[in-house]
């Protein structure tokens, strides 16, 4: 897809102004015999690895020219390592032999931060590589994850999640300092943050007491809850005008604005909404949407659904950056 909803201002007196053209990308993954790691650009693929181990490219971030993709690469031995492709060319994100996953990439001041886990013997601990030097955000003996990262005014922001006895405890960490924001009487993960001025924005899931995850977004550590069905907050993303989630309700992709949720699975199509990209009045979403029994891949652009592949094997998008 092409985008050209900005313009640049023209030299010549009376001519019309130069659009500049947006690029759509999207990380995510096919799965044939195993998973392949794919990066959509304007709904062409670039297959990230060659289908011999089961891969997924899970986000994916521009930076002035250069294209970040994260994501992980089960490999001999059955140990799963993250991995961290630049304008194509792959390398593991950590230099530890122990098993590691990326959920999430950020470049800020020229800095890659990674988002993801590492296992020490049978605890998966959460991590935030910067520049491939791991920052374990947890003691090796709590079990937990770093589902996302994001930068602002130097400090930097991971969203996950730990354990507490038998609970998952949604959680943020600031400059590697945490705050829970559940209380451990309900299992919990928080899969997202964002940053605008002094508001810190987290979207994620509590259980209720019947056991159904309930879609949550905190505003600086304070909860509302989007709806009273089963649902997901998987990202959010604010403006100076809304504040949109994207996620999953009722088994269908969908995106909340200002805590109004809105279907884009179409007729009962079942799917799901990973990731938030807004773009002058251009709201993006990618995820995937069950389209004639297989899950497809999918990135809606002002709730109209462009699939972006015609495979019959199952697909997703995780993530979309528009630039």
């Amino acid at each position: 897809m092409l985008i050209t909803g900005a313009v640049a201002c023209s030299n010549d007196e009376g001519s019309e102004p130069t659009p500049i053209v947006k690029n759509v990308y999207v990380a995510g993954y096919e799965y044939v015999s195993n998973g392949v790691a794919k990066l959509w650009k304007d709904g062409k693929v670039t297959d990230l690895t060659d289908g011999k181990f089961n891969a997924r490219a899970a986000a994916v971030y521009i930076n002035n020219n250069d294209i970040y993709v994260v994501g992980s690469q089960l490999e001999t031995g059955d140990i799963n390592v993250a991995k961290l492709w630049k304008n194509g060319i792959v390398s593991n994100v950590s230099g530890s032999n122990n098993p590691t996953d990326a959920y999430s990439v950020f470049v800020n001041d020229n800095n890659i931060y990674v988002a993801g886990t590492e296992e020490f013997g049978v605890t998966e601990v959460a991590t935030l590589w910067k520049n491939g030097h791991a920052n374990n955000l947890t003691t090796t003996n709590i079990v937990g994850a770093a589902r996302d990262v994001f930068c602002s005014d130097k400090n930097e922001y991971v969203a996950g999640y730990i354990r507490k006895g038998n609970k998952s405890i949604a959680r943020l960490w600031k400059n590697g300092s945490g705050t829970d924001l559940t209380n451990g009487s309900f299992n919990a993960t928080a899969y997202a943050v964002y940053v605008r001025g002094t508001d810190v924005y987290v979207a994620g899931q509590e259980e209720n007491n019947n056991e159904d995850g309930i879609a949550k977004l905190w505003k600086n550590g304070v909860a509302t809850t989007l709806s009273k069905k089963e649902s997901w907050a998987l990202a959010v993303l604010a403006t100076s005008d809304a504040v949109y989630v994207a996620g999953i309700e009722d088994g269908a992709a969908t995106l909340w604005k200002n805590g109004v949720p809105v279907r884009l699975s179409k007729n009962d199509n079942g799917g799901a909404a990973y990731s938030i990209f807004v773009d002058g009045t251009d709201v993006y979403v990618t995820g995937y949407e069950n389209i004639g029994g297989s899950q497809k891949a999918v990135v809606w652009k002002n709730g109209i659904a462009t699939i972006l592949s015609n495979s019959p094997n199952a697909s997703r998008g995780l993530e979309v950056f528009v630039k």
